[in-house]
């Protein structure tokens, strides 16, 4: 005999059918978002679809971090997978790891084969620019990140970088490679004063009650380190390099931030931490007005716009308050200070230069600043200079120093410095 079927018995089935493509529907009309303010970056966008896309596979690991950008209530559930993560006494969400004191780690690996690739890309742009010109003084300073600096506060057995390991290697290839070029490794100095009783930097130029955040070289929530590591780490530059550093004590350090939440916590949403706070060096004894020449966009070098300081406080009312020192990444910025000794600086960095600029302006004349992720390699006009192009002005000239500045980790993963192979100079 034929069964009737019954409709409640298929009805769960139809709910959960109905379920999943109403949320496949909602998430492709949903609109998409170009930045996610709790991360802090740019969200992937749909990609170009294309017969070679697709032979070649890209187009489906590039729809894959679409997928996972654009997913509705992302946010949402992201904040669910750290706590479950940190019910389950996890010490990391697959993103960041969950350090003691409330320090958060990024969870990344040096490539060594990227790193040599990067140091000879390196090592050729500076032979090629002592043909040119062979009193160019050149320098890199490669900056250890937290994770060498403060292994004690890393979970216990965490897989991590041996960036002592990649330290010793650039220095070796570097030196090897050109001769005279000037390496600066700050990892000793750094850890010395992280192990200091009270944080206090081994020199003893801090005082005996530590203003807030005074001697914390890194943040907790970010991955840079604070002005007070950068400081440590110029000292030391300044010292290879044959330059007189500036003392702690000629400072005044002001705390302008309270509520600085980095890139690490964005990494792990819902994660409790206390804010960190943001310190400004200010020199105690005036140094004269410097002016900042800023070009947002490559492709435009007429399109400028013109500043008098190292800081904008703008950025303290927003998510990503580190921009608070330069005014973030842009492709290229000319400083041009009250110093007077025919030094000229060009200087090649990522985002852990940004707070250390300010030291380093004490000691140049003038300093061209080129984040190779968005000038792609171009040396963008000098307005005003008389000489005239396009533009209304010449290339830099006349560099006495050339300067690398990165943090190991992004310095060996950083395929952007292929674009070194297009930065000439005049």
């Amino acid at each position: 005999m034929k069964k009737k079927c019954d409709p409640c018995a298929v009805l769960p089935a139809l709910v959960f059918i109905a379920l999943i493509a109403g949320i496949s529907l909602w998430n492709i009309l949903l609109p998409r978002k170009d930045f996610s303010e709790m991360e802090n970056r740019s969200l992937a966008a749909f990609p170009p679809l294309s017969f070679e896309q697709i032979r070649s596979g890209k187009w489906m690991s590039e729809f894959d971090d679409y997928a996972s950008d654009q997913f509705l209530f992302r946010d949402g559930f992201m904040k669910i997978k750290t706590a479950a993560d940190l019910s389950l006494l996890r010490q990391d969400n697959g993103r960041v790891y969950f350090g003691k004191d409330g320090y958060l780690f990024p969870m990344s690996q040096i490539d060594e084969t990227q790193e040599t690739a990067a140091l000879k890309l390196v090592s050729d742009f500076a032979a090629k620019a002592l043909e040119r010109d062979p009193r160019l003084r050149l320098s890199v300073l490669l900056a250890p990140t937290a994770q060498s600096v403060l292994s004690d506060k890393l979970p216990p057995h965490a897989p991590v970088s041996d960036e002592p390991a990649a330290l010793r290697r650039a220095a070796d290839f570097l030196h090897a490679a050109v001769p005279g070029l000037i390496f600066t490794d700050p990892l000793a100095q750094l850890r010395s004063a992280a192990s200091a009783p009270g944080g206090e930097d081994p020199a003893g130029e801090y005082g005996d009650e530590p203003a807030d955040g005074e001697g914390q070289l890194y943040y907790r929530t970010d991955h840079h380190w604070t002005t007070d590591g950068a400081y440590l780490a110029y000292r030391q530059w300044a010292q290879d390099n044959g330059f007189t550093p500036a003392s702690r004590n000629s400072f005044q350090r002001e705390t302008v931030s309270h509520s600085f939440l980095g890139t690490n916590q964005a990494k792990a949403p819902g994660y409790t931490v206390l804010p960190d706070p943001i310190a400004v060096y200010t020199p105690k004894e005036p140094v004269g007005p410097c002016r900042i020449t800023v070009w947002k966009d490559a492709a435009d070098p007429a399109e400028i716009e013109i500043r008098d300081s190292f800081y904008d406080p703008a950025f303290l009312k927003t998510k990503d308050q580190y921009a608070y020192f330069l005014g973030g990444n842009d492709p290229q910025l000319r400083v041009e200070t009250p110093v007077k000794n025919g030094r000229k600086l060009l200087l090649i960095k990522d985002s852990y230069a940004n707070c250390m600029v300010p030291f380093l302006a004490l000691h140049f004349e003038e300093i061209y600043i080129t984040d190779l992720r968005y000038s792609h390699g171009k040396l963008l006009p000098a307005p005003g200079d008389g000489t005239g192009d396009a533009a209304g002005g010449v290339s830099p000239a006349g560099f006495t120093d050339v300067m690398f500045l990165y943090n190991i980790e992004s310095f060996s993963s950083d395929k952007n410095l292929a674009y070194l192979t297009q930065l000439k100079l005049n």
